[in-house]
Order: structure tokens, then sequence, then C-alpha cells
């Protein structure tokens, strides 16, 4: 990541700035929900496409050993749905990792 930017309140705005070659990609969105630990709920403006903004839905359920993660990714455009699944497999594997 190039730059960060996060005020995680509800309400709040984010901004992650990453870099590929000379291009820069940019990742913005406002916190709608924050229920810790169980969940969280954001907007995700699609870079380059300014009139495309997703939700993301997060829960997460405790079990007797450890927990469940859910994420639901809503109003993803067509052309772009493998690309964003692969891209949450990516962080939810590198997340399982650190975890």
């Amino acid at each position: 990541m190039a730059q960060v930017e996060i005020d995680a309140r509800v309400a709040g705005s984010f901004r992650f700035a990453d870099r590929h070659g000379r291009r820069s990609v940019e990742h913005t969105g406002e916190y709608v929900a924050i229920v810790p630990p169980l969940l969280l709920v954001f907007t995700l403006a699609l870079d380059g496409h300014p009139n495309v903004v997703t939700r993301i839905v997060v829960t997460i359920a405790r079990l007797k050993a450890g927990c469940e993660l859910t994420l639901t990714h809503e109003n993803v455009p067509p052309a772009r749905v493998e690309d964003t699944e692969g891209r949450w497999m990516g962080v939810l594997y590198g997340l399982d990792l650190i975890l």
C-alpha cells in the first residue's frame, strides 16, 4: 500500500492507494455499521468507476472453537465478479495465515 487513510467510525471514510508500476489504484468507501466483534458493513467505490458503489457485509459468528466469518459483496458489476471473488479469496487467505 502506498497510502492509507482510515476514519474507523460509522459514517467515517477510508482510502487505500496502491501502486502498480506507474499506475495508482485507489479504493475508497464509508463505514455503514460497526458492531465489534460481530459486524462490519462498508461501501466501496470502484477505482475508475465513480458511479459504481458496492457494499460489503462482514459477519462473524462465535463457535465453540473459533468463529465463522461470512463476507457478502453486493452490487458488483457482472464483468467484475470473478476478479472481485479472487481478490477476496486472497484477502481471506492472508487473514487466515495471520490469525
